[in-house]
C-alpha cells in the first residue's frame, strides 16, 4: 500500500507505539513520517502540515527562524520538530563547557556566539561567528562528541536538541542526516576562508569584516561588545583594537563607544574588509 501512495504522490505517514520509528518499517521507508502512539494532538496537527506541504512552525506556533531548520523538508522537519526546544541564550554564557562530552546541539534563533580554539588567553582566537544561519554543536554528527568552547556575544535564544537525540534521528533519517553534514561542510569551508583572510589582513581589515558580519547576523547596526571582547575574537591585545577602532572611527565608518559599537556606514565598512 504504502509503495502505491508513493508512487502516485500520495502524502503518508506511520503510527507507531514502538517509538518513533518501529524497527520493522523498511528501509525504503524510514525518511517518511512517524508519529509514536500516544501522542498530543498538536504533534498530529505538525505531521499533516508538513504532510500537506503547509509551513512547518516550531511548537509555540511561529516559524523556526533559522535557516537550517527552515530549509529542512516536510518530512525531516516533522521528525526533528518534536525534539526541539526554545532556550534563552545570555550574554557571557558560555553554552558548553569545553572539553566535556557535548549535551545539545544549538540552533540559534537571535543574538550572536563565537566559536573558539585555544586553550589561554594567548592562544585564543575565534573561528567561528554563529548566528541564525548557523549551529552550534555538529561535531556530533562527524564523530566528534567532545564539545568546543562556544561563548555568546550577544543575547537572543536557540532551538536545542539533545545531542544524542540528534545522532538517532540522523541515523534513521537519511535525508535528515544528508541535509545537516551539507551544512557542516559549509561551515566548514566558511572558517577555512575566515582563516586565509586572516592570515594577510590587517587588524583593521579584519575588525571591519568582523562588524559588518556580525551587524548583518544580528541584523542591527548597533553591537554591544566591548573592545576586551574584541581583542579576544582578534586573537590581540586591546590597545590594537582600541587603535583599529579608532581607524575606522576616524573615516566616519562606526561610532565607538566602551560598551558598543555603532555601524555608521555598512557599505563603506564592507570596503575595508
Amino acid at each position: 500500500m504504502c509503495r502505491a501512495l508513493r508512487d502516485k504522490g500520495v502524502p503518508f505517514l506511520f503510527l507507531s507505539a514502538g517509538g518513533n520509528q518501529h524497527p520493522l518499517t523498511p528501509r525504503e521507508f524510514r525518511a517518511a513520517p512517524h508519529l509514536a502512539m500516544p501522542f498530543e494532538p498538536s504533534q498530529l496537527k505538525s505531521v499533516l502540515q508538513t504532510l500537506i506541504g503547509a509551513p512547518t512552525v516550531a511548537p509555540d506556533g511561529t516559524t523556526f527562524g533559522n535557516a537550517i531548520l527552515d530549509m529542512l523538508g516536510p518530512a525531516e522537519r516533522c521528525v526533528l520538530a518534536p525534539s526541539l526546544e526554545r532556550v534563552a541564550l545570555r550574554t557571557g554564557e558560555r553554552l558548553e563547557p569545553p572539553g566535556q562530552p557535548t549535551a545539545y546541539v544549538y540552533f540559534p534563533v537571535e543574538g550572536l556566539i563565537s566559536m573558539f580554539t585555544g586553550a589561554t588567553a594567548g592562544t585564543r582566537i575565534e573561528i567561528a561567528t554563529v548566528g541564525s544561519d548557523g549551529m552550534i554543536g555538529q561535531g556530533v554528527l562527524l564523530g566528534d562528541l567532545t564539545a568546543g568552547e562556544a561563548l555568546v556575544q550577544a543575547a537572543g535564544s536557540a532551538w536545542r536538541i539533545a545531542s544524542g537525540t540528534l545522532q538517532r534521528l540522523a541515523e534513521l533519517h537519511p535525508a535528515l542526516r544528508h541535509h545537516l553534514l551539507a551544512h557542516i561542510g559549509l561551515a566548514l569551508r566558511q572558517v577555512m576562508d575566515a582563516a586565509s583572510y586572516g592570515g594577510r589582513a590587517t587588524i583593521v581589515e579584519r575588525l571591519a569584516r568582523w562588524l559588518v558580519q556580525a551587524a548583518h547576523r544580528l541584523n542591527s547596526r548597533r553591537l554591544a561588545i566591548t573592545h576586551d571582547s574584541l581583542a579576544e575574537i582578534l586573537g590581540v591585545r586591546r590597545p590594537s583594537v582600541t587603535t583599529a577602532l579608532q581607524a575606522l572611527e576616524g573615516r566616519h565608518l562606526i561610532h565607538s563607544t566602551r560598551r558598543a559599537i555603532v555601524v555608521l556606514d555598512p557599505r563603506g565598512l564592507a570596503a575595508r574588509r
